[in-house]
């Protein structure tokens, strides 16, 4: 009799433990989720914010460009060879010409164009303000960084740092100082962009 208790409590004891365990597991894969749940919403919320930024600052660079060169247009410098450096083509540049015939319409689809070939190049995660200074900047685009600088990147938290030799950037303030050349025009090619349209776009594509 004595035997059927104690087998009785064990059997009791056991059951008990094993419902505390499950339990457990129940509260530990609860926590878990738990946990998980608020990591993801943390994460996009985070995506999503710097999604936001970075438009924004686009968008502000974009507007800053787009005064630029509507400014230095007056004195003949096109966004042409810009756009070439920053992997547009001859074509590409053509059917801009052809289908946005003002300054501000040209500048967003140059960029929306360059956000593309970043895009391909598996790039598009660092498509924001700095990408864009550090294109201007590889592509000697001085004139249009020393625009945004005095314009917009205050704005943004940023600064462009002029480290060419200090005799390069007299020489550039004497000559804008004067008059005699535009900031910014110092690409040496050819601006495709002047081209004719017929002569740029193929026949089976017109």
């Amino acid at each position: 009799m004595d035997g059927e208790n104690e087998n009785g409590r064990r059997a009791s004891t056991s059951s008990e433990n094993g419902t505390s365990t499950d339990r457990r597991k129940s509260e530990d894969r609860e926590a878990y989720v738990e946990r998980m749940r608020k990591w993801y919403l943390e994460m996009w919320h985070s995506e999503a914010k710097k999604v936001k930024q970075q438009g924004d600052e686009m968008k502000m660079i974009e507007d800053s460009l787009i005064d630029y060169f509507t400014m230095v247009a007056k004195a003949g410098v096109s966004w042409g060879p810009l756009a070439i450096a920053m992997g547009l083509s001859s074509i590409d540049l053509a059917v801009i010409r052809r289908d946005c015939k003002t300054i501000d319409q040209q500048i967003k689809w140059v960029l929306m164009k360059w956000r593309h070939i970043m895009k391909k190049k598996g790039r598009s995660g660092n498509v924001d303000a700095d990408s864009v200074i550090n294109c201007l900047e590889r592509n000697k685009a001085y004139g249009a960084l020393k625009h945004l600088n005095e314009n917009v990147l205050k704005e943004l938290g940023k600064e462009w740092i002029d480290t060419r030799p200090a005799e390069l950037i007299e020489a550039q303030a004497l000559t804008d100082l004067h008059g005699k050349e535009i900031p910014g025009a110092t690409w040496s090619q050819d601006d495709p962009s002047t081209s004719t349209v017929d002569s740029e776009i193929p026949s089976e594509s017109r």
